[in-house]
């Protein structure tokens, strides 16, 4: 993989021997919650990852695909081990997707003139509107990228502390670095894979599950609540859709 590898860290090596089960466990959850969420599509054509060299469209989905169940695996484990997100660590993980497929764009964080533009989606579920936002600037990629990691390594510090801290204050913590890091846009393409990898971290790393992001429209929906920028952004309906999710995994009967 490039010469990196989350899980060459010797913390995470002591883990995985100290806990096996627990971590075969998560291990189990995070692929199904990556295999549940991306379903068997690609990138638009003019995509740069729309179709990786001597593969077809559907080939190169299917090897991503498989990327992407082992990129989260190893940010969930980077999460229950408590390890602090960095700018290096966000981009290893966008190697470990597209490394065996797009290796020229692969964990390259974008620069200076290589300007980005994202889609999100307004407006109530019968009558959706689609808005294009710009992406930070190239040139300053790696330094939000840093406040972020900062911002969230900070918090998440703080709700280890022994006080109460409630279900919707966990999930929003998650709910905001991974909304802030798809605004950043920092790659020229797969920032919705690595940003989904990055929320499982967060997730687990405040101690919760991972999620599934399977109703696409739904989250979507409460995704561009969390990433417009006209002073009517809100992270609560995607805090309250992924709470939503945790408490029917943990009660799936309603008990």
């Amino acid at each position: 993989m490039s010469g990196h590898n989350l899980f060459d860290d010797e913390h995470l090596e002591a883990l995985y021997a100290a806990d096996q089960n627990q971590v075969d466990q998560l291990r189990g959850s995070a692929e199904i919650a990556a295999a549940q969420t991306f379903g068997p599509f690609n990138d638009v054509p003019d995509s740069p990852f729309h179709s990786a060299e001597n593969l077809s469209p559907a080939q190169t989905w299917e090897q991503i695909a498989e990327r992407v169940g082992l990129a989260t695996v190893v940010a969930v484990v980077h999460g229950m081990a408590q390890r602090p997100i960095t700018v290096d660590a966000i981009r290893r993980l966008h190697e470990i997707i597209f490394v065996t497929t797009f290796p020229e764009h692969a964990g390259h964080l974008r620069k200076s003139k290589e300007e980005g533009r994202y889609g999100i989606v307004l407006g109530a579920a019968e009558h959706p509107m689609v808005k294009s936002e710009r992406a930070t600037a190239g040139a300053r990629v790696p330094r939000r990228l840093e406040e972020i990691c900062l911002e969230f390594n900070e918090t998440a510090a703080a709700q280890e502390q022994p006080d109460a801290i409630s279900l919707d204050e966990l999930v929003l913590t998650a709910v905001r670095f991974y909304a802030k890091v798809l605004s950043t846009h920092p790659f020229l393409d797969g920032n919705g894979r690595t940003a989904f990898t990055l929320l499982q971290y967060a997730l687990v790393r405040s101690g919760l599950a991972c999620v599934a992001l399977e109703d696409f429209d739904a989250h979507q929906r409460a995704l561009g609540a969390a990433l417009r920028s006209d002073g009517r952004q809100s992270y609560l309906p995607l805090q309250a859709l992924l709470a939503d999710k945790l408490v029917k995994a943990r009660f799936p009967d309603g008990d």
